[in-house]
Protein backbone atom coordinates (compact mmCIF):
# COMPACT_ATOMS: atom_id res chain seq x y z
CA UNK A 1 0.00 0.00 0.00
CA UNK A 2 1.08 3.31 -0.89
CA UNK A 3 0.58 6.23 1.48
CA UNK A 4 3.72 8.70 0.72
CA UNK A 5 4.82 9.33 -2.72
CA UNK A 6 7.05 12.16 -4.09
CA UNK A 7 4.25 14.95 -5.47
CA UNK A 8 1.85 14.40 -2.57
CA UNK A 9 -1.41 16.14 -3.96
CA UNK A 10 -2.78 18.83 -1.28
CA UNK A 11 -6.32 20.06 -1.93
CA UNK A 12 -7.47 24.08 -2.31
CA UNK A 13 -6.41 25.15 1.15
CA UNK A 14 -3.09 23.67 0.71
CA UNK A 15 -3.76 20.71 2.85
CA UNK A 16 -2.50 17.21 2.01
CA UNK A 17 -4.94 14.48 0.82
CA UNK A 18 -4.15 11.58 1.97
CA UNK A 19 -4.00 7.60 0.83
CA UNK A 20 -5.38 5.79 3.80
CA UNK A 21 -8.35 7.63 5.08
CA UNK A 22 -9.95 4.75 5.65
CA UNK A 23 -7.50 3.30 7.63
CA UNK A 24 -7.56 2.89 11.57
CA UNK A 25 -4.04 2.93 13.45
CA UNK A 26 -2.76 1.37 16.83
CA UNK A 27 1.04 2.54 17.81
CA UNK A 28 1.89 0.56 20.60
CA UNK A 29 4.63 1.82 22.53
CA UNK A 30 6.79 0.51 25.54
CA UNK A 31 9.28 1.94 27.10
CA UNK A 32 11.57 2.16 30.46
CA UNK A 33 10.81 5.84 31.01
CA UNK A 34 8.10 8.20 31.76
CA UNK A 35 7.10 9.88 28.88
CA UNK A 36 3.30 10.81 30.05
CA UNK A 37 2.17 9.63 26.66
CA UNK A 38 3.63 12.39 25.12
CA UNK A 39 7.27 10.89 24.08
CA UNK A 40 9.31 12.04 21.33
CA UNK A 41 8.81 8.26 18.80
CA UNK A 42 4.47 8.89 20.15
CA UNK A 43 4.49 12.45 18.63
CA UNK A 44 6.55 11.49 15.63
CA UNK A 45 4.30 8.47 14.55
CA UNK A 46 1.18 10.77 15.35
CA UNK A 47 2.35 13.73 13.28
CA UNK A 48 3.31 11.16 10.35
CA UNK A 49 -0.47 9.90 10.28
CA UNK A 50 -2.02 12.54 10.78
CA UNK A 51 -0.39 14.24 8.32
CA UNK A 52 -1.23 11.22 5.84
CA UNK A 53 -5.22 12.02 6.85
CA UNK A 54 -5.50 8.81 9.07
CA UNK A 55 -8.26 10.05 11.86
CA UNK A 56 -9.14 6.84 13.36
CA UNK A 57 -6.06 7.24 15.82
CA UNK A 58 -5.66 5.47 18.94
CA UNK A 59 -2.65 4.84 21.16
CA UNK A 60 -1.78 1.85 23.74
CA UNK A 61 1.80 2.73 26.01
CA UNK A 62 2.84 0.98 28.83
CA UNK A 63 5.62 2.63 30.28
CA UNK A 64 8.04 3.56 33.31
CA UNK A 65 9.07 -0.25 33.65
CA UNK A 66 12.46 0.45 34.55
CA UNK A 67 11.72 3.94 35.98
CA UNK A 68 9.56 1.48 38.69
CA UNK A 69 10.70 -1.95 37.82
CA UNK A 70 8.44 -3.21 40.66
CA UNK A 71 5.18 -2.09 38.74
CA UNK A 72 6.52 -3.56 35.88
CA UNK A 73 4.16 -6.72 36.22
CA UNK A 74 1.11 -4.22 36.78
CA UNK A 75 1.78 -1.89 34.21
CA UNK A 76 2.04 -4.39 31.56
CA UNK A 77 -1.21 -6.04 33.32
CA UNK A 78 -2.81 -2.60 32.86
CA UNK A 79 -1.67 -2.04 29.40
CA UNK A 80 -3.23 -5.79 28.55
CA UNK A 81 -6.38 -4.10 29.95
CA UNK A 82 -6.56 -1.17 27.62
CA UNK A 83 -5.71 -3.34 24.60
CA UNK A 84 -9.15 -5.51 25.25
CA UNK A 85 -10.86 -1.96 25.83
CA UNK A 86 -9.26 -0.94 22.45
CA UNK A 87 -10.51 -3.89 20.23
CA UNK A 88 -13.61 -2.80 19.83
CA UNK A 89 -12.23 -0.15 17.70
CA UNK A 90 -10.91 -2.23 15.34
Amino acid sequence: MEIFRRGCPFDELGQPIGFVTDKKVLPIQLSGGAYARKGPASIYIKTIFTFIRVSDFHELFAEEMDYAPESASQIMADAMKEAVTLEKFF
